[in-house]
């Protein structure tokens, strides 16, 4: 509540300052008035001399200071007087000199690529992240925002927004060319027959498995009993069939493995060329066969406008969101566990590796470089943009407010330092005479 009401303190404060120091000047101005009125209704000797002498040059220099000061932000007692508002009629020039001030005064890239080189970011950043309490409030700042965003990515007008952005996107995308072009990119150098070997790797290592094993010979054991019941009776005799069904799955991976085996051991395998050969047909094809680019097309069309992918993909959505959003307001988050861990470790890598922190270091100032152009560009145009777009009435205002008072003390000083100027002037020993001999003086000593 407090912070809602500052501002407007302030501003009050600011005019109840300007008014003081307008009713002082006023004052000021009026004293010396009358002072002159009263010099004037005697002769000019003796004290009324020196105080006709004070007022008359006072009232003068309080009068012009008044003016001056008036001139800046408006017209004087109304009149259109050459040169007077000058700040509201020159408002497009002070914004685009005040915008350019700040550009080059404050944000040239010189000063600020130095500034950022003396602070040494990284080790700094590193210090503060190894206090746990700042860790902790990371983790807790981070935490409530990503809790805001999942909010607002609840919204049924926002993921319809975000379907409808994601769903045109996709329609534009030419999914046989796209997948052309992988295919090639995946085919360069033989990168698809490492793949391959992947592959062939994993299947062999799969089918050596005992559970994998075990199902198969289950698997084969089943089918002969179902379709051959008088079989599994006959060969029971003579042998466990269940023996028999493990003899033959161990026979058949072993079979299996020794011929990926040959196909990994060999690169010229009849297999390879095949599969290279299948590949660079359906790339072909995918290029420039119009029945398979209609197909994919369509396929293409069925997949993005099926209403079970919409409901799989919506519903994967809720659960994954109401997963984080439980875990996050949870005492004992892991998330937020895990970010403050992962911020602690970063901070003590820092600190602990001086190439690191130099690197970082110049992370820092080679982005900064980038952005600075842009930014500072942008912060200069936004300011002469703002004052442009003031009223003449809200600049004057906010000047005022600004520097007013001080400029009421002026109208002060200029009526007391008339008004000592003028005792000056009124003093006997000030002639013309005496001001020629002591400028002659002067020069001839300089």
């Amino acid at each position: 509540m407090g912070n809602l009401v500052a501002p407007s303190l302030s501003v009050d404060s600011s005019e109840q300052e300007l008014k003081q120091a307008k009713t002082v000047a006023l004052i000021g101005l009026i004293a010396c008035f009358g002072l002159f009125l009263l010099a004037r209704g005697h002769a000019a000797t003796g004290v009324w001399g020196w105080v006709g002498a004070f007022s008359e040059a006072a009232l003068v220099g309080s009068l012009a200071d008044w003016y001056a000061v008036s001139a800046l932000f408006r017209h004087p007692l109304g009149l259109r007087i050459p040169h007077t508002a000058i700040i509201p009629r020159n408002k497009g020039r002070i914004a685009d000199n005040l915008a350019a001030f700040i550009r080059d005064k404050f944000l040239h890239p010189a000063q600020i690529m130095d500034w950022l080189q003396s602070q040494r970011l990284a080790e700094r950043l590193a210090l503060w992240i190894k206090d746990p309490n700042h860790t902790h409030l990371l983790a807790s700042k981070a935490a409530t925002f990503l809790t805001q965003v999942l909010d607002t990515l609840d919204s049924e007008r926002f993921r319809q927004i975000l379907h409808d952005s994601v769903s045109a996107e996709i329609e534009k995308l030419d999914l046989s060319a796209t997948t052309a072009s992988l295919l090639g990119l995946l085919t360069r150098d033989g990168r698809h027959q490492a793949l391959l070997d992947e592959v062939l790797t994993q299947v062999a290592q799969w089918v050596n498995r005992s559970e994998v094993k075990a199902y198969v010979s289950s698997l084969m054991l089943d089918c002969v009993k179902a379709e051959y019941p008088w079989m599994t009776t006959v060969v029971g005799v003579f042998k466990n069939p269940d023996q028999i069904a493990r003899t033959t799955s161990d026979k058949l991976a072993s079979a299996l493995t020794e011929q990926l085996q040959r196909v990994l051991a060999d690169p010229d395998h009849e297999l390879r060329q095949k599969y290279d050969d299948a590949t660079h047909i359906f790339i072909r094809r995918l290029q420039g066969d119009p029945a398979l680019q209609r197909k994919v097309e369509a396929l293409k069309y069925q997949i993005l406008n099926h209403p079970a992918l919409r409901v799989y993909l919506n519903g994967l959505g809720h659960q994954l969101r109401d997963g984080i959003k439980t875990d996050l307001q949870s005492d004992q988050s892991r998330i937020r566990k895990a970010l403050q861990e992962a911020l602690v470790g970063f901070g003590g890598r820092l600190t602990n590796d001086a190439i690191r922190t130099e690197v970082l270091n110049s992370l820092f100032v080679s982005a900064s470089q980038a952005l600075t152009g842009p930014v500072r560009d942008g912060i200069a145009q936004h300011i002469a943009q703002t004052v442009r777009g003031w009223g003449d009435q809200q600049i004057v205002t906010e000047l005022e407010l600004s520097v007013g008072k001080d400029l009421q003390y002026i109208r002060i000083n200029g009526l007391v330092v008339g008004g000592l100027i003028g005792l000056l002037l009124f003093h006997p020993l000030i002639t013309v005479d005496n001001v020629l001999n002591l400028t002659r003086l002067a020069w001839e000593s300089r």
